[in-house]
């Protein structure tokens, strides 16, 4: 789902906070160089920028630390339980989900102030320009990527995702079974045509980004703005996009339903440990 560079640069913080490893108070830790490291590559900084930069950072990332990681922690548990106890029925998993994606709203409502300012001052038109100029360069580095992609035969391209996205789930549940690996490459079959449909919505919303910056406005109306590109970008361009991320939301939904069910009372009890312990990462990290 990446947008423009605010869009990416939550995402850094998110996955970093979500990392399922062994290690991610280290890779948290990291997020702050992360994070200068996508605005560096993104936006033309003079002394004064880059100070600026850095402030904005520093606040970032200490807001998500304090604010978000208890509510990770707390989705976590939550998550925990009840996977542990077997309550996965259809309602539960969708209230998961939904619960999910409200802590996704948060991270990006609250992580847009810390980030408005940065663009502000990059809206005159030299800057606007380095700025469309990088984003359209990371555009290129992910269609060419894909298209490098596309010249393997499909099955194979099937099997290297199905390994991709089963290599996360026995991060929390150790082995996968048989079955269990069926049903992450069903998911995967019904979910490898999106890739086009995704890069042209991105490079929408970028356009539409830079558009927006040319009307030079303050960092209260950017962060409105860049809230409404990210969450709700089919209000701003291509409408139809909506119901495609409707509908993938719903695969994903029912991918998580049909593992959660098939898991044995030892795959609970591993997964339920491992998220705890994420939870008390998070909460250790926060304090």
């Amino acid at each position: 789902m990446p947008g423009p560079v605010q869009k990416s640069l939550i995402c850094v913080v998110l996955a970093v906070a979500l990392a399922a490893c062994s290690t991610l108070k280290v890779f948290y830790n990291l997020a702050d160089e992360l994070i200068a490291r996508e605005i560096a590559f993104h936006l033309d900084l003079d002394d004064e920028g880059e100070a600026l930069a850095e402030r904005a950072v520093e606040d970032l990332v200490g807001w998500h630390r304090t604010r978000m990681l208890p509510l990770y922690a707390d989705y976590l548990r939550e998550l925990a339980a009840i996977t542990q106890a077997g309550k996965t029925d259809r309602a539960a998993v969708s209230k998961l989900m939904a619960e999910g994606k409200r802590v996704w709203e948060l991270t990006v409502r609250g992580a847009t102030p810390h980030l408005a300012p940065l663009f502000v001052r990059h809206s005159a038109p030299a800057k606007r320009d380095f700025l469309s100029q990088r984003l359209a360069l990371r555009q290129t580095e992910h269609r060419t990527e894909h298209r490098d992609r596309q010249k393997e035969p499909k099955p194979e391209r099937i099997d290297q995702r199905t390994r991709r996205v089963a290599r996360l789930f026995e991060r929390f549940l150790g082995d996968l079974n048989d079955p269990q690996y069926r049903i992450i490459e069903q998911y995967v079959s019904t979910t490898m045509g999106g890739t086009d449909r995704r890069l042209a919505n991105r490079t929408l919303r970028n356009r539409a980004f830079i558009a927006f910056l040319a009307k030079r406005p303050s960092a209260a109306e950017t962060a409105r703005f860049l809230n409404r590109l990210v969450l709700k970008s089919h209000e701003i361009v291509d409408p139809g996009y909506e119901r495609f991320a409707a509908r993938r939301f719903a695969r994903l939904e029912e991918l998580l339903f049909q593992i959660l069910v098939s898991l044995s009372p030892a795959q609970r009890a591993a997964i339920a440990e491992k998220l705890r312990d994420h939870a008390e990462d998070f909460r250790d990290l926060s304090s």
